[in-house]
């Protein structure tokens, strides 16, 4: 579901849940973004 949504409301998601403490394998692993994607945020 989160990969269908545009970048910039995908990126706030996942910058959000990075600062709530969910690891970047975690997010990854729930979201179906790859893991380089969400290192970068």
């Amino acid at each position: 579901m989160i990969q269908s949504l545009e970048k910039v409301r995908r990126n706030e998601i996942l910058i959000t849940a990075k600062a709530m403490g969910a690891g970047l394998r975690q997010l990854s692993r729930l979201t179906g973004v790859s893991f380089g994607v969400i290192q970068k945020l």
